[in-house]
Parts: structure tokens; C-alpha cells; sequence
């Protein structure tokens, strides 16, 4: 046997104790790598170096180059500002020099305090315990180790081991409250009995409610929950330490603590409840309602002579208690009577009409005398009132406002506003002959005078807005070079409009095919790691029957959203636009 042979046998000798030190040097060694990738990941975001290949952000040039996922991309980075040399370095710092990567990993949510109770000797479980106690910890042996202490060993455990992987949490916005409430809407009616059963400990209590949930609906179950909003589709999963949203077009909204979650239960408690009371009641068969003034009813039981014959519904539902409301039950009532014996004014007999032992006064009773239609509220035009009087209450008519007198003018709104501005500066000048500028009345008459100015500026664009300009014909484009530089000129489109607002400009470009090409440019834009402002601009295509990802024939229009389009992206577009693919 040769001597390199022999050398290389070594490896089959080795005890239980050598091996386990080897496999901590390896980790160690991935530890390094992990802090300078960290490292240059921040520094070409800072630099935006990744707007050379045409990618809008450092996750998608990480993602498309390396394989690099977001989530991970961020803890790397996090990772390097926590642990390296001076917090900007690839190297590691020396105090963390004989932590692993997993390790690290873990530490990387603990505060300075925590930070100091931790070793090296210590496993990622017991690290995991220091940030957040078990609430019932498993009997483990002395020594005892798991493969979920070292995830990097396993290829994309990071990304596939989501329930044991820390990853950044985030504070619900309005719109992931949206979705939490909606999820908690249906899961509060599935599981309702359930919730019953341990009201306080799994809807009241929001730090007990989340482990009960666990317990009961995730462990040796499907993580994922589907649920409505919106009248679609969407979807959440419940891992053990964290919750994560997804939306109706199955876009990652983020991952969540289980609090938030615990807190949308919790709020949607009551909203359920009333809905399921409410829905009772419509469910219930319609009933004539009982007079709220008549006290001896106390059962509430209709009256088969309250309402002329066969009529289904009384508007004396709604009486108060009040004069007022009762005047308005008399007038409901009146009509309704009226109305029937109009409808039978050739009948032998007319029932005469009772109302729950209310008397209709009589010139209430004559002055409804037009049948209405639906028995709807009757127009309150020189409507009595009620006022109190020693010897009690009494019905007073108002006599009506008389017509007012309106001068007709085939004048605009624009026109009126330009004649009273040329008077008010004609005013404004007589006022400063005689007075100094500071004087009460120059200074009413200059604020009249700016009110019209501005009211006619505003009027006249609504009126006669400034047409948009025309836009170039797109040229035939015979390659990569030529459709970057068309990207480039996009100034030459002409100013769609500006937002004086945030300092922003906007070109588009309307393509054959009904897709839009925006551009959001901003100006002289100054960062921290750049010398001397300079414009910026991003892509933004919205672009007509753009294939979903990951299929072959689902195809949706794009809508403007925050995230931009790259360069590469777009010149393929105008490939296909000008090769009829599009």
C-alpha cells in the first residue's frame, strides 16, 4: 500500500470524540463564509450595485445569480452586522469565534443581556430557551444533541425547515390586518364549540390562546388554512413559532408573531356574535311589530284591528315615545286609513280604524288625505309642531317660508368669479391710495383678491385641462443596445404629470397591445454613499396578459404596484411587442 494511500486512512480510525470536533470545525468554518457573504450583500445593496444587471433590489439579484432566497439574504446580512469585526467586515469577530453558524443564527434575536448567558458548549435548543422558555421542556439526556441544532448541514433546510428557522418578524400593516381578521372570522365560526369550551384561556387570554391553538389544530396536522376575504381566496400557515400570510393572488405578505393573530381572535369575537344574531333575526318570520306606547302590551301581541284589512307591515314600528314621534305616528297612521278607504270608498262598510289605543286627532286624520305610495315618510311641508301649554299640549301649525326670489344669469361659474376678481382689484387699488399696505381693510381686500385668483386657476383646469403630449411612434428596434437606449430617452416620451408633493415625475408610454410603460423619475436625489446628487428613475410595466409565474397559460394585467421592473425584463417585453409574440 502506497503512503498516500495510508494517509488517507485516517479517517476511518477516528473515535466518537474526534468526529464530533471535526464536525464543529467544519461549522465554524461555514460561520466565516456566512459573515463575509453577509457582508458583501450589504455592500453592494448600499451601493446598489445590483442596478448594473438591470435587478431593482439586491434580493432579486441574490435570488436570479446564487439561489439566495429573501429571507435568508436578510439574516445573512443581519448576521454580519451583529457578529462581525466592528459590525462592517466579512470577517468574524473574535468573540464569536467558536459559535456555528446555527448557533449564531439563534443569537441573533437575543439583547445584550441574553447575549452574555450564552456559550459555545450550549446547543441551539438551549439558546432557543434563553429567548423564550419552554413551557413544558422534554426530559433530555446529558449531552443529548438533535439535527435540527445544525440546519446548515442539510441542503435548503433553511428555507424548507420554516417551523425551526428564525426568521424576521414583522408588525402587521392595515392590509395584514385585513387578512388576519378575515381569518379569524372563520376560524372563530368553524371552531366555535371549541372556543366555548375555554373561553377565557383560548379567546380572552392572548399569551395562552396561541399555545391552545398549537396544541390543538397544527401539531400532526396541515399547517396551511384557507379562507375567504374579499370574495376570494386566501391562505395562512401556522407554524410553531410564527404565522405566515399570504394573499388572494398568493403573494408572501410576511411572517407574523402568533400574538397578532391571538389579538385578531380576540377582536372578532364580538363582530361574529353580533353577525349571528343579527342573521337570526332576519331569519325569523316576519311579524306585525307591537306599539312601543301602548304599555298594557306587555306581550307584544299584534292587533287584529290596529291596520286597515290585509295590510302586512305598519310603519308604527318605528314611533318613539315622544311628542314628536308620536305626531309622526298619527300622520303614518292617518294615511294609511285614508289610503284604504280611497281604495274602498264604493264598499257597503269600512272598518273603522283604531290605533293601540292612540286617538288620532281629527285635523291630523283630515289633512291625510292623499293616498302615498308605500306608506313612505309624507313630505313635512308647513308641518304642525307640539308645544306645551298650562292646561297641556297642543297642535300649532307654522305658516310656511315664502318662495324665495331667484335671479337667473346665463353666466358661468367662471365667468361670475372673473367680474367679481376685476372689481376686487379695482377696489384694492382705490384702498391703497389712501391706506399704507398693513392696514386691516388692504389686507382683507389683497386675501379676497388671491381667494378669486386661485378659484378661477382651479375652475379653469377642471374646465380646460392641458392636453397630454403626443406620443412618439415607437422605432423598430433591431437590438438589445437600441432598446436600453429607447428605455433611457424616456424623457423624450414628454412629463405625464408631477407630484409636487414628494418631488416626483412621471412619463408612460401606451403600447398597441394596451400595456402601459411608467416611469417614476426622482430628481437629484441625494444618499448617504454617494457624493453628488443625481436623477433616478424606476420602471413600472403594467402590462396586458402577463403570465402568471410558474405557469404556462394563466395570464393576468399587471396594475401599478411599488416594486419596479427590471431593464432586463423590459427589453425583452419590447422583443416580443415587436416581433407579434406579445
Amino acid at each position: 500500500m502506497s503512503e498516500i494511500e495510508k494517509k488517507e486512512e485516517w479517517y476511518l480510525n477516528i473515535d466518537y470524540r474526534e468526529a464530533k470536533e471535526i464536525i464543529r470545525n467544519k461549522l465554524q468554518g461555514m460561520t466565516q463564509n456566512f459573515i463575509g457573504i453577509g457582508f458583501y450583500l450589504r455592500q453592494i445593496k448600499e451601493t446598489e450595485g445590483f442596478q448594473k444587471d438591470g435587478y431593482v433590489s439586491i434580493y432579486e439579484m441574490a435570488e436570479d445569480q446564487y439561489g439566495i432566497k429573501r429571507s435568508t439574504a436578510i439574516r445573512w446580512m443581519q448576521m454580519n452586522e451583529k457578529f462581525s469585526q466592528g459590525g462592517y467586515s466579512p470577517f468574524l469577530d473574535s468573540g464569536y469565534k467558536d459559535f456555528g453558524k446555527s448557533q449564531l443564527q439563534e443569537m441573533l434575536y437575543l439583547d445584550s443581556e441574553q447575549l452574555e448567558e450564552v456559550t459555545p458548549e450550549m446547543t441551539v435548543r438551549e439558546i432557543r430557551e434563553i429567548r423564550t422558555p419552554d413551557l413544558e421542556p422534554e426530559e433530555q439526556l446529558p449531552g443529548q444533541m438533535s439535527v435540527e441544532d445544525f440546519p446548515e448541514v442539510l441542503p435548503e433546510q433553511e428555507e424548507q425547515q420554516t417551523e425551526e428557522t428564525k426568521v424576521e418578524l414583522q408588525k402587521p400593516t392595515e392590509e395584514v390586518w385585513e387578512y388576519l381578521n378575515a381569518f379569524a372570522r372563520g376560524f372563530i365560526k368553524l371552531r366555535k364549540n371549541w372556543f366555548l369550551e375555554n373561553y377565557q384561556n383560548r379567546v380572552m387570554d392572548v399569551t395562552t390562546s396561541p399555545i391552545l391553538i398549537r396544541q390543538e389544530f397544527c401539531e400532526g396536522r396541515s399547517r396551511t388554512h384557507y379562507f375567504e376575504i374579499r370574495e376570494k381566496s386566501a391562505f395562512i400557515n401556522l407554524f410553531d413559532d410564527y404565522i405566515q400570510v399570504f394573499s388572494v393572488n398568493c403573494d408572501y405578505l410576511g411572517d407574523y408573531d402568533w400574538f397578532y393573530l391571538a389579538a385578531a381572535i380576540q377582536s372578532m369575537w364580538n363582530v361574529v356574535a353580533i353577525e349571528e344574531v343579527q342573521q337570526k333575526i332576519e331569519e325569523q318570520p316576519s311579524e306585525e311589530v307591537c306599539d312601543v306606547a301602548q304599555s298594557e302590551n306587555i306581550n307584544c301581541e299584534p292587533e287584529q284591528s290596529n291596520c286597515p284589512p290585509g295590510q302586512t307591515s305598519c310603519p308604527r314600528e318605528n314611533w318613539g315615545t315622544s311628542d314628536e314621534d308620536q305626531l309622526q305616528g298619527w300622520r303614518e297612521c292617518a294615511a294609511c286609513w285614508n289610503h284604504y278607504k280611497k281604495l274602498h270608498e264604493h264598499d257597503e262598510e269600512i272598518p273603522k280604524e283604531e290605533n293601540v289605543g292612540i286617538e288620532i286627532p281629527q285635523e291630523i286624520l283630515e289633512e291625510e288625505n292623499e293616498p302615498v305610495e308605500d306608506y313612505q315618510e309624507i313630505a313635512e311641508e308647513n308641518e304642525p309642531v307640539i308645544v306645551e301649554q298650562p292646561e297641556g299640549i297642543a297642535i300649532v301649525d307654522i305658516p310656511s317660508e315664502p318662495e324665495l326670489y331667484e335671479e337667473v344669469s346665463e353666466k358661468t361659474d367662471i365667468d361670475i368669479a372673473r367680474e367679481e376678481n376685476q372689481k376686487a382689484q379695482m377696489y384694492l387699488e382705490m384702498l391703497t391710495e389712501e391706506f399704507s399696505q398693513n392696514d386691516i381693510r388692504v389686507r382683507k381686500q389683497k386675501i379676497l383678491v388671491a381667494a378669486l385668483a386661485g378659484y378661477i386657476h382651479d375652475l379653469d383646469m377642471v374646465l380646460n385641462p392641458p392636453e397630454e403630449p403626443e406620443q412618439p411612434k415607437l422605432p423598430k428596434l433591431r437590438n438589445n443596445d437600441q432598446r436600453k437606449e429607447w428605455l433611457n430617452n424616456y424623457k423624450d416620451w414628454g412629463l405625464w404629470y408631477r407630484d409636487e408633493n414628494i418631488d416626483v415625475n412621471y412619463y408612460k408610454y401606451d403600447f398597441e397591445d394596451g400595456s402601459r410603460l411608467v416611469v417614476a423619475e426622482y430628481p437629484q436625489r441625494e444618499q448617504a454613499w454617494k457624493c453628488v446628487p443625481r436623477d433616478e428613475h424606476y420602471y413600472h410595466l403594467l402590462e396586458k396578459g402577463r403570465r402568471k409565474a410558474g405557469t404556462t397559460d394563466e395570464i393576468y394585467d399587471h396594475q401599478y404596484i411599488q416594486y419596479a421592473d427590471s431593464e432586463t425584463y423590459l427589453v425583452e417585453f419590447l422583443k416580443n411587442l415587436q416581433k407579434g409574440e406579445k
